[in-house]
């Protein structure tokens, strides 16, 4: 029993270091127009291009069939998710923007 403790208390110390080293990593590097040039940022215009794909895919659909109820839900999914994700983007872009602040906020109390 004491043996596991002690494992689990030098993972635990080893998860602990690891998280010190991830706080002390420098800062983003930032290009001279502001941008950062860590790509993690600039997912959320991939997702945001991705949900605007998938939703025309949907309009077609449902423009094909237009007794399937199930698709027009999807599409309001897909059309908040793609709106979440445009705010995330714009904000990435741009920087924080109070009208796209209020919009994500707006969109979030629709969930």
């Amino acid at each position: 029993m004491l043996h596991g403790f002690r494992r689990h208390v030098e993972m635990e110390s080893t998860w602990c270091r690891s998280l010190a080293a991830l706080h002390s990593l420098p800062s983003d590097a930032m290009l001279d127009n502001g941008l950062s040039t860590n790509l993690i940022h600039y997912l959320p215009v991939t997702t945001t291009v991705v949900a605007a794909a998938f939703f025309r895919v949907l309009w077609r659909h449902r423009q094909r069939n237009p007794f399937a109820r199930y698709v027009m839900w999807w599409m309001i999914g897909v059309g908040l998710y793609g709106l979440g994700t445009l705010t995330e983007a714009l904000t990435s872009i741009i920087g924080w923007n109070e009208p796209i602040f209020r919009t994500h906020n707006v969109k979030m109390h629709l969930f």
